[in-house]
């Protein structure tokens, strides 16, 4: 994660690995007193059942942003929360049998494909789990997204049908000049 440029970069991107990873390593049960801890820091007489439920992919990433911004700020000594939201989202090396499936037509070219929204392929993009992943982002975290619009993908085929993905945000106020 790049705050100052606004860019997050997900290497190696499988889904299936990711949730199998979390079906693994997430705990199945917490200890109470664990339990007690987090009710007194919240303040809170019961902890919320979707609380104990693993994060999905978006959530890290804001998760990962946000980390990042506070110790960028941390280290340049600033308060300035003036970091740039953020501009692009790439995610390489993603394996993905759905991805895989989607974008089959465009992945045998050899150049980078860009599609902007109305484009013949965006809709596919965005339907893939990576290109979903960004209007989750903006409904649930804003403050990350700031109020930009996808601008375009662009999709870069690789061997063993891996395929890397970058999403483009305007701000609002750029995306209708």
């Amino acid at each position: 994660m790049n705050p100052k440029d606004g860019v997050l970069i997900n290497l190696r991107a499988n889904r299936d690995v990711e949730r199998q990873w979390r079906k693994e390593n997430f705990p199945k049960e917490f200890s109470q007193q664990w339990i007690e801890d987090i009710k007194n820091n919240l303040g809170i007489e019961k902890i919320p059942e979707e609380f104990f439920n693993p994060l999905q992919a978006s959530d890290l990433s804001a998760f990962a942003c946000r980390l990042a911004r506070e110790k960028y700020q941390e280290e340049h000594g600033s308060n300035d929360l003036s970091l740039p939201p953020l501009t692009k989202v790439v995610g390489s090396y993603i394996f993905c049998p759905e991805t895989t499936i989607l974008l089959y037509e465009y992945m045998k070219a050899e150049e980078p494909m860009k599609f902007k929204p109305g484009d013949e392929g965006f809709d596919l993009v965005s339907a893939t789990h990576f290109g979903r992943r960004m209007p989750f982002m903006q409904a649930d975290y804003p403050d990350i997204i700031g109020n930009g619009m996808i601008d375009h993908y662009e999709i870069q085929p690789h061997v063993f049908d891996e395929i890397s993905i970058k999403i483009a945000i305007k701000p609002k106020d750029e995306s209708s000049a």
